[in-house]
């Protein structure tokens, strides 16, 4: 699933089926594992509340998991925006080189948590931390089966 049908380029013979953005489409009960990676980090909450659980309904049942990778900030207060503009200073300067139009939406392990609960999810496992100081963030990735 993408939001972008020139994404599926990469991937063109390689998979069965593709699904666009919101995923309504994605057949119930169905896959062994979903994988989602580099991605979170750039989704407001309302379009993580809107996918999440058609990817979380898409899972087998007792053996589907789904891997979800999220970013958290070490800068104060920065963490847990439901939407934010691209990093940009008070000129309208970007000031971390992330492209115009990307977001940096970070969430602490316990909201990432909460949140997939909010969608029919129950986390198995948090795991995965790995700084980046570079970019003022550590990423890690929640394990989710179906409630």
């Amino acid at each position: 699933m993408d939001v972008c049908e020139s994404a599926f380029k990469c991937i063109d013979g390689k998979v069965n089926q593709t699904f666009l953005h919101p995923g309504d489409d994605l057949p119930s009960d169905h896959f062994d594992i979903v994988y989602s990676f580099l991605v979170t980090q750039h989704m407001p909450e309302d379009d993580i509340l809107l996918q999440f659980p058609n990817v979380i309904r898409s899972l087998k049942r007792e053996t589907g998991r789904f891997f979800v990778q999220f970013a958290g900030s070490t800068v104060k207060d920065e963490n847990n925006i439901k939407i934010r503009d691209t990093c940009v200073d008070e000129r309208g300067v970007n000031t971390e080189g992330i492209p115009p139009g990307i977001q940096r939406m970070v969430r602490t392990k316990e909201y990432a948590k909460k949140l997939t609960r909010d969608c029919g999810g129950t986390v198995i496992r948090v795991a995965g931390d790995k700084d980046f100081a570079q970019f003022k963030s550590y990423w890690y990735y929640l394990a989710v089966k179906r409630v």
